[in-house]
């Protein structure tokens, strides 16, 4: 099989963690630009409702993008989910290789969680002629480990597992080795559960799956 670099990033709507001023906000585009990979799964990716989105001047850069909306997101003063707002809290996955296809997988519903409908984005990617399915997730954080258990479950009941190569990549919400136990026999993405991270320093996370 090719090579294929996956990475994953919690970009906090491009503000800094511990906050929400505009003026905290950092460039996430040049954040995915500096990891180097082939494909980049971001979550908490932010598409305001007047303007340009960080996506588009991604896929401008000829990114191939898929997208997936969660909720309106209000910023200021504080994030603050199902507000009109200012604009989409997504889920997106970034890839340097044709997108073949795509579906969006339902995630279980988690008690508490703002974002009534979590879905998981599995797109089929053309590298050099070889069918890879990437499978990018943010589960919820919502019931303490309960509600990544419950969405990371509902998740492996509807993984197709057709035998092509198969990473699943993301925010997790949860350590690596856990995931592993969920998600056995699957190459896993830098998710993890990492807290206050990466958007403060999103060059330096703090921790892998």
């Amino acid at each position: 099989m090719p090579e294929i670099v996956v990475a994953s990033f919690n970009a906090h709507w491009g503000v800094g963690r511990f906050g929400g001023s505009r003026s905290e906000s950092f460039d996430v585009a040049a954040a995915v630009r500096s990891f180097g990979a082939d494909v980049v799964v971001i979550a908490e990716a932010w598409r305001p409702h007047d303007g340009e989105c960080v996506l588009d001047v991604l896929a401008g850069e000829g990114w191939n993008v898929e997208e997936r909306r969660f909720a309106t997101l209000r910023l200021l003063p504080k994030p603050e989910v199902e507000d009109p707002g200012d604009g989409w809290w997504s889920l997106a996955v970034l890839s340097r290789h044709p997108v073949s296809a795509r579906r969006d997988i339902p995630l279980a519903r988690v008690f508490h969680d703002p974002v009534r409908r979590r879905a998981a984005i599995a797109v089929t990617l053309d590298v050099e002629g070889v069918a890879v399915d990437v499978i990018a997730v943010h589960v919820s954080s919502k019931l303490w480990y309960a509600g990544p258990l419950i969405q990371l479950g509902s998740l492996r009941r509807r993984l197709q597992g057709d035998g092509r190569p198969e990473i699943v990549a993301g925010d997790f919400n949860l350590w690596g080795p856990v995931v592993g136990r969920l998600l056995p026999g699957r190459r896993r993405g830098a998710g993890a559960h990492v807290p206050g991270a990466p958007a403060a320093q999103p060059d330096r996370p703090r921790a892998r799956g």
